[in-house]
């Protein structure tokens, strides 16, 4: 490799183990932010507690939320966010970190259904 760019078709790793060298191939690991991803586990994990103290699946979100709830909810936490970096007082006491995990959560809800229509 010499200038970024990939010059052979084939890696040859130590081994002898051979993979096509594909330049246009995804690189989850330098496209995602591994203290981003830990955060947002987290945050899911602590909310997966109901008000009834019953526990709801990681993924029952998959099942469907009207997009309006959606919405609504996205805007709240961006408003949020909004104020906190403009030191404001948010609509309800929330952190950065969580208010940001929060619009997250709705956004990937919003592009899920989106994308499986």
């Amino acid at each position: 490799m010499k200038d970024g760019i990939v010059h052979e078709t084939i890696r040859t790793f130590e081994g002898g183990a051979t993979r096509n060298n594909d330049p246009e191939r995804i690189d989850f690991i330098r496209l995602l932010s591994i203290p981003a991803l830990f955060s947002y586990a987290k945050y899911m994990r602590a909310h997966r507690k109901q008000a009834d103290g019953s526990m709801r699946a990681f993924d029952n979100w998959k099942g469907g939320m009207p997009e309006h709830e959606v919405l609504e909810s996205l805007l709240r936490h961006v408003l949020d966010l909004i104020a906190l970096h403009e030191g404001l007082e948010p609509l309800r006491e929330c952190e950065i970190e969580e208010t940001c995990c929060a619009i997250k959560f709705n956004i990937d809800v919003y592009l899920h259904q989106f994308l499986c229509k």
